[in-house]
């Protein structure tokens, strides 16, 4: 079943990107560099949409760990790209480490740090770290590593690795939380079908907890994400029905994302 759907996604919806997916994330990433030079707004803070997005997926985050806050928590993301959700935890007081291999993106992300510092009240730490985070020599330093978009475009045995490298530089008692698309979001499905989707390949909440157990993680939850309307759905509409988008999202198994956390042991 699961190679199928990955086959029928790929014939509806694949672009041939004619190389890694990293080289495509580049040239869009400088592209949104190039936007946000132009008119002073990081590109993805101008789109209302993908602000609820970031607003939802963050409380979703707190939820899972058992957080209130991320203030003074040690936080990185592996695989940072946009950064967008971990500069939000920086700025509720966490201290993050960004890591990708992609420069791009670690510009970005300052762009949008230096934006948010503008407008006061950030109140922890960022640093950069361009790497790839399979090789850092980290362990056991964070109370949170997580990542969202990262490992679905990986077979399933060098997934099980990127997580365990995840939990090593964990603390014991801290979470790693990862996020892959959800192939049965009509969000999903409308932006694959509007602007074509890369190598990513399905993966379920039984694989991901699959995952996440054969990393070493104890504690495991794996859920999807709240966040379900569509971009085309009326704003006025949406702002008006959360608790049908919970509900479609979550209960139904709808939402964009496919999330599991796990506690290192």
């Amino acid at each position: 079943m699961k190679g199928l759907i990955n086959r029928i996604y790929d014939y509806l919806f694949k672009e041939n990107r004619g190389g890694k997916e990293w080289n495509y994330e580049d040239k869009l990433v400088k592209r949104k560099i190039l936007q946000t030079r132009n008119t002073g707004v990081p590109t993805d803070l101008l789109d209302p949409i993908e602000v609820r997005y970031y607003e939802m997926l963050i409380n979703q985050v707190k939820d899972l760990v058992g957080r209130s806050s991320f203030s003074e928590m040690k936080i990185a993301e592996f695989g940072s790209g946009t950064s967008i959700l971990s500069i939000r935890m920086a700025k509720e007081g966490g201290i993050v480490d960004l890591v990708d291999i992609l420069p791009s993106c670690l510009e970005y992300a300052k762009m949008i740090v230096n934006y948010f510092r503008g407008k006061g009240n950030f109140l922890g730490k960022v640093n950069y770290i361009n790497k790839d985070f399979t090789k850092l020599n980290c362990k056991g330093v964070y109370d949170l590593v997580h990542n969202e978009g990262v490992v679905e475009h990986f077979d399933d045995e060098v997934i099980v690795k990127m997580i365990q490298k995840m939990a090593y530089c964990t603390k014991k008692g801290g979470s790693v939380v990862v996020g892959v698309p959800n192939f049965f979001s009509p969000d999903m499905i409308n932006i694959w079908r509007v602007n074509k989707k890369g190598d990513e390949h399905f993966i379920d909440k039984a694989d991901l907890m699959k995952f996440l157990k054969r990393a070493g993680l104890v504690n495991i939850c794996v859920e999807t994400s709240t966040f379900f309307y569509p971009s085309f759905i009326p704003q006025s509409f949406v702002m008006h029905s959360v608790w049908l988008e919970y509900f479609l999202g979550k209960t139904c198994g709808l939402g964009f994302l496919v999330i599991g956390k796990g506690t290192k042991a």
